[in-house]
């Protein structure tokens, strides 16, 4: 039950730290820096700046690494009640100290999805997928925790011209 309730706080510190690496590697980059889109012909393209998007990954993986490595040793203070099993007494008691230490690591890609969203007009999405697996370790036991977040870089929709009929099989 300790263990349980010292996830709940290492998920959010978790949550925070991608979060923040997230908001300090995408500082200054610009939707135009993520895609490029051309026009040939009246025919339009649009491609995902793969060096770029790879760079950010790289960059962003690397960060959220190392804020994690740099928790080391994290005490947690968990009411005895806690220790009982029972919902109503979680909070009572004086607290007691889990000492966790993290290890793990994170996983960083992107993703594009191209999507119908009317005649003539297609969403283009970029989003990045990060992946947080750590494990937190004390002397009773060990748990791998995970935390999964996504977040849009682009979602933009691109609109083609509007056939004078339409027919919908």
């Amino acid at each position: 039950m300790a263990l349980a309730a010292a996830e709940a706080g290492v998920k959010n510190n978790l949550s925070i730290v991608i979060n923040e690496s997230v908001e300090n590697i995408l500082h200054g980059v610009s939707v135009g820096d993520l895609y490029e889109r051309r026009t040939d012909s009246g025919q339009m393209s649009v491609s995902v700046n793969t060096s770029r998007m790879n760079e950010i990954c790289n960059a962003l993986s690397a960060e959220i690494s190392t804020r994690v490595s740099s928790f080391g040793r994290q005490d947690v203070a968990v009411p005895y009640g806690a220790l009982l099993g029972l919902d109503i007494f979680a909070n009572l008691g004086p607290p007691f100290t889990v000492t966790l230490l993290y290890a793990g690591s994170a996983n960083v890609d992107y993703n594009t999805r191209f999507e119908a969203v009317g005649i003539n007009q297609v969403n283009y999405q970029v989003w990045l997928h990060v992946n947080l697996a750590v494990w937190i370790v004390n002397p009773l036991r060990e748990k791998e925790i995970v935390v999964t977040r996504k977040y849009a870089l682009v979602n933009t929709v691109f609109s083609g011209q509007v056939p004078g009929v339409y027919l919908d099989n």
